[in-house]
């Protein structure tokens, strides 16, 4: 028999918001089925094989839930050796895939390069077991996640892009569009956008900041960093306070405090004074 808990009184019904979730570990999956024991549908497997089978079904979850590493014998593989990571790409795949949120333990572990790559695979969420907000953050994506189940980029973003000129035949272009719904869609994570003078770096920034559901609500600040001068730069960026240097005659928030909640655009980054460029990493 299935192990499965379906919770009647949740105000869906098992086709209009399923939630499938599976792990090797019972322990941890009972522990996963606890926190989503208010409010949701779910629906745990026995295995692996079984998460195929709904997604390709009428069943159709609108989340799917599982680890990177499927067993210790995966602890030490890279993380495209995974399991989980190999069952992403058959699942994205789909006519209609699911929501993805996969999770790991000691994230930290990870270079920023290996974090991103389930993002670049259609995951929408990476979390780390091992954060004490583990729990608090699984909910708050599952939420954010079922409302949305057809709606992988935000509504109207190909004829945003086409509005904008980003538009074309090419498979250059159809490449760049992509990059911009997904750099959209990953919200809090740095872009770097590369290109000569005049192709449309900033256009493309406007588009990803337009496109993102999250911080299109906030500011965006386009800063040539050629142009700001090396002595000021750091109160240009990082703000002051009134008096703490001559000519200082009242507060100044900087370009990262304007830009909360929004995009800031550093424009030319690799012109900017070399002594301040270690400062930007945090």
């Amino acid at each position: 028999m299935k192990s499965s808990l379906e919770i009647q009184e949740a105000p869906m019904s098992t086709q209009d918001a399923p939630i499938l979730i599976w792990d090797w570990n019972p322990e941890r999956l009972q522990r996963l089925l606890g926190v989503l024991h208010s409010g949701f549908i779910v629906k745990a497997v026995e295995n692996p094989e079984e998460i195929i089978e709904c997604v390709s079904s009428k069943y159709r979850p609108h989340v799917v839930i599982l680890p990177l590493r499927w067993g210790h014998s995966e602890s030490s593989l890279a993380l495209e050796k995974c399991s989980g990571f190999d069952l992403i790409d058959t699942l994205t795949r789909s006519s209609d895939p699911p929501q993805i949120i996969l999770f790991e333990n000691g994230l930290n572990r990870f270079t920023l390069s290996d974090y991103c790559r389930p993002f670049q695979k259609g995951v929408v969420a990476f979390l780390d077991e091992s954060d004490p907000s583990f729990k608090i953050n699984l909910m708050k994506k599952v939420e954010e996640c079922v409302p949305q189940r057809r709606v992988r980029w935000p509504i109207g973003s190909l004829a945003f892009l086409e509005n904008m000129g980003l538009v074309g035949p090419s498979s250059a272009l159809h490449c760049m569009q992509e990059f911009v719904q997904k750099a959209a869609y990953l919200s809090d994570v740095p872009v770097l956008i590369a290109g000569h003078s005049g192709t449309g770096k900033e256009l493309i920034a406007r588009a990803v900041h337009h496109l993102d559901q999250k911080r299109s609500k906030g500011p965006f600040i386009a800063v040539n960093c050629s142009a700001v001068s090396g002595m000021l730069a750091e109160s240009e960026f990082f703000g002051h306070k009134r008096g703490s240097f001559t000519g200082a005659v009242s507060d100044r928030p900087g370009y990262f405090r304007a830009a909360h909640q929004g995009v800031l655009f550093l424009d030319e980054i690799g012109e900017l004074d070399i002594r301040l460029q270690p400062k930007l990493l945090r």
